[in-house]
């Protein structure tokens, strides 16, 4: 976030909100900030330095932005304008279909109801989004359907929104604009959103479809969940920021809060017009500026507000497309490839035939600026002439016909020459199996004839055209030679057959295995009131067996997983509270030889003891004048990773310091940075490391579980 940037406008309400939480304590922060020069830097476990990517590209729509509400054509050309200008970009629309009145505590959603009443839930009498993400399923857009949920069930609207759209093929997900979220006049940022409820909202989202993304969206990073990430977007709509420097710096630290996810940003607000509007494109300019300064992928969206001045009216346009750069390529003996640019996204025409009657079309509605028709069936050694054509969004069109010559180009004589077949070899031989790999000059099938005998008479084969070949033979027999060859046929029928000049290739399946698998690491853990973990490794792929009971030596249960692997893990269940188990494990590899390990016991918890760990520690620097210390916070989580509050927690500092810490987790389990500080160093030099380490953690009636910890100490270094 800009540092004390000042205030931000709400979208529709004008609400002038300040950064900090009283305006006392940011006057103060001022005043410091002004004599000491403070500066607090958060440093992520892998600090990115690589240039990201703009991968989405589109605008945002609201029902209150824009009037009158543009048709499908108009959104189509500005959606994929926004993305003409990072190519390989997906044209997406960030699409809000339930909208917060300004009062009150319900969530409008712009469809009919579906039977039952919805607490909190408003209901339009007509369906507002149908026909446009229709339309979007056939012309190569995307969007998020975002709610702006005020106190509605999420759960509830995630359900209903999906149920009535997911079938489009459109759909990339589901938004929650977290402003909106529980908002009243006195919480008018919203609610945060808590670890246990990013984590729902997404798993709920997924249980409609697993390739669904949740998307999380506010102007401050405090509203987000602190610590779950999951495959989250998080989405910046910061506005009345000073100028594009500001705007890229706001936008780049927000990405550092959530990287290695994707984020994306909202912008083109009436209230940084002041500058905006001054650049010569503004949306690309904007963008590019935070391509360059952000390493995530990211989206980058144009707001309804300010869109017809950025992009006109369609009925204002009426100037025909620029055709340009026609080529033909990839031509072979029954396809060719036709491209073209334009000036503007259009869709794609080709015309062809065999004279200058043409007579056959193919073509494309996707709007781009680059275009690109492959004609295919075409007959060999033939010369075909073409036309190309592009018409906008506002149906002006342009056919470039070569001044009524027409373009030209000749298909190629008929493949048929075969394949060359080379690097024949052999490899991962086992006494039951072993895998054939070759090359060819050209795409081809890839078919092995084989057997104990010549000619071979058995076949394994894949009709995958590839040029790297690769067929694994099964179910062979032990300490036996075998002869094979290979063929390939390439898509004109063309075959090539390698026998070795007739002597055909050999190998020799390996002796029938007879060792054992060894076992080894046997552990416990994740132990519960009923229930533990049981883990160990093998040498070799095997399968797993945990037989126990609750007498030594006397194994009345068992628990089984097929699996052939070679690290192992079983969960036992149903157990009984405070008891000792004893276990022996067992691995079968596949070659049916067997181990059996020692005994090993564990006991069961009391009912009332909880197990605690640390599910996370975040390191950063800070700065006074000439001297640096280091800070962390610490999150502590139960078993079910839910946050534990109030657990007090003791640490110490190594490397650069060597005090200690202790404080206590707030109500979200966390432990503040600002309790747990390490001693200052004057002028550390660059590379000088702080590292906090945490010693235990203690609440009445709770086991502390170092060995469930995702992190038991973390480090930062002097840049």
């Amino acid at each position: 976030m800009e540092f004390l940037t000042g205030f931000k406008e709400d979208e529709r309400m004008g609400k002038f909100l300040i950064i900090k939480k009283h305006a006392a304590i940011t006057v103060c922060l001022l005043l410091v900030g002004a004599l000491l020069s403070v500066g607090l830097t958060g440093i992520s476990k892998a600090e990115p330095s690589y240039a990201g990517t703009i991968i989405y590209a589109g605008c945002r729509q609201s029902s209150y932005g824009i009037s009158p509400f543009p048709n499908e054509n108009e959104w189509e050309r500005d959606i994929m304008t926004m993305a003409s200008y990072w190519p390989g970009s997906q044209g997406t629309g960030i699409w809000i279909v339930g909208t917060y009145p300004e009062t009150g505590v319900t969530c409008y959603l712009e469809f009919p109801a579906p039977d039952g009443p919805y607490e909190n839930i408003a209901f339009d009498n007509v369906d507002r989004h149908e026909n446009y993400l229709a339309y979007f399923d056939t012309h190569g857009i995307k969007v998020w359907l975002q709610v702006e949920p005020a106190f509605a069930d999420m759960c509830t609207l995630i359900d209903l929104v999906l149920d009535r759209y997911e079938n489009h093929p459109c759909v990339l997900g589901f938004g929650v604009d977290v402003e909106w979220y529980r908002y009243t006049k006195q919480q008018s940022w919203g609610q945060q959103v808590t670890d246990a409820e990013a984590e729902n909202w997404e798993a709920r989202v997924k249980l409609h479809n697993e390739n669904f993304t949740l998307f999380l969206k506010h102007f401050s990073w405090d509203w987000m969940p602190p610590n779950y990430r999951g495959d989250i977007i998080f989405v910046d709509d910061s506005q009345r920021l000073r100028n594009l420097d500001a705007m890229v710096s706001e936008f780049a630290t927000w990405a550092s809060k959530f990287y290695p996810n994707d984020v994306g940003f909202q912008y083109g607000y009436p209230a940084d017009e002041k500058w905006w509007g001054k650049l010569a494109n503004p949306p690309k300019d904007i963008g590019d500026a935070l391509d360059d300064a952000i390493p995530n992928n990211m989206g980058v969206y144009w707001v309804d507000f300010t869109l017809r001045d950025i992009f006109p009216p369609l009925e204002d346009d009426t100037t025909p497309p620029v055709i340009e750069n026609i080529a033909s390529s990839e031509i072979t003996y029954d396809s060719a490839t036709i491209t073209w640019d334009t000036d503007e996204v259009c869709d794609s025409v080709v015309n062809y035939g065999t004279t200058t009657a043409l007579g056959s079309t193919e073509s494309d509605v996707l709007k781009v600026i680059s275009h690109s028709i492959t004609l295919t069936e075409l007959s060999a050694s033939t010369t075909y002439y073409y036309e190309v054509k592009s018409t906008d969004c506002s149906g002006n069109s342009t056919v470039d016909d070569n001044n009524g010559s027409y373009y030209t180009f000749t298909t190629a004589a008929p493949d048929t020459t075969p394949p060359v077949i080379e690097n024949v070899s052999t490899s991962n031989i086992t006494y039951d199996s072993a895998t054939i790999t070759w090359d060819t000059d050209e795409l081809s099938d890839s078919v092995v004839k084989y057997g104990t005998t010549t000619p071979p008479g058995l076949t394994e084969s894949d009709n995958t055209m590839v040029t790297a070949h690769s067929i694994i033979l099964t179910n062979l027999s032990a300490s036996t030679t075998y002869y094979y060859e290979v063929q390939s046929t390439d898509p004109s029928s063309n075959t090539a057959v390698d026998d070795n000049n007739g002597s055909y290739y050999t190998f020799t399946t390996a002796a029938p295995d007879t060792t054992p698998p060894v076992i080894e690491n046997v552990d416990s853990s994740n132990i519960t009131t009923n229930s533990a973990t049981i883990t160990w490794d093998t040498d070799e792929i095997a399968d797993s067996l945990v037989k126990y009971g609750t007498t030594s030596g006397n194994y009345t249960d068992n628990e089984y997983d097929s699996a052939y692997v070679t690290s192992h893990s079983i969960d036992l269940t149903d157990l009984i509270e405070n008891t000792t188990y004893y276990y022996v494990v067992k691995s079968t590899d596949p070659s049916n030889n067997s181990s059996e390990s020692s005994e090993y016991s564990f006991t069961t918890l009391e009912t009332g003891a909880t197990i605690m760990h640390v599910y996370s520690i975040t390191m950063f620097l800070e700065t006074h004048g000439v001297n640096t210390n280091a800070l962390a916070e610490v999150t502590i989580h139960d078993a079910d990773e839910n946050p534990v509050p109030y657990a007090m927690l003791y640490g110490h500092w190594e490397n650069a310091t060597s005090d200690s810490d202790s404080a206590e987790s707030d109500a979200n389990g966390v432990v503040s940075r600002w309790d747990l500080q390490s001693d200052s160093i004057k002028n550390p030099p660059s590379g000088t490391t702080f590292t906090f380490v945490v010693d235990n953690i203690v609440k009445e009636g709770w086991t502390y579980d170092p060995e469930a910890n995702v992190e038991t100490s973390d480090s930062i270094t002097v840049p």
